[in-house]
């Protein structure tokens, strides 16, 4: 309860309690989750002067705390663009929440990155792309042996 407490006074303060980053980087590690819930949202308000600790974060061993830098950076938003390329990296984490929160702040570090990604996974999925074009036209359908023609091609 007193490490949380701390946390959101923390966080109240915003970017007056900048000698604080550190070691609340280093509860993102904390084994409560409401504490590294409340330190990543803390973080995220002390706004651009976090982001150098939250990157170097991202790389941390324990993927709760590449989690939370992940948040943090996300609520940050566009000052945090220099993290980009180490959550791009997130994109490959063995843990799937780890990957979808560096997703979420890809896009909210930059928008744009959003229709980007939305095409990237539909292509992975085969909802975008050329494959998706001829799957929704019928012509990925296998040849018969008899007619030589898909199913449908008369």
């Amino acid at each position: 309860m007193v490490r949380t407490l701390a946390a959101v006074y923390l966080g109240d303060l915003g970017r007056e309690a900048e000698p604080a980053i550190p070691a609340l980087v280093e509860a993102l590690g904390d084994e409560n989750d409401g504490v590294r819930m409340d330190v990543a949202q803390s973080l995220g308000n002390m706004g651009p002067q976090a982001v150098p600790l939250l990157t170097k974060a991202l790389k941390n061993k324990d993927h709760r705390v590449r989690f939370g830098a992940a948040l943090a950076l996300a609520r940050i938003g566009p000052p945090a663009k220099s993290a980009v390329p180490t959550l791009l990296g997130l994109l490959k984490d063995e843990h799937p929440q780890v990957r979808q929160m560096a997703t979420g702040a890809l896009v909210s570090i930059d928008p744009q990155t959003q229709s980007a990604l939305r095409s990237v996974f539909g292509a992975l999925r085969g909802t975008s792309g050329p494959a998706a074009k001829k799957k929704a036209e019928g012509k990925d359908q296998p040849a018969t042996k008899k007619s030589g023609k898909a199913p449908g091609q008369g």
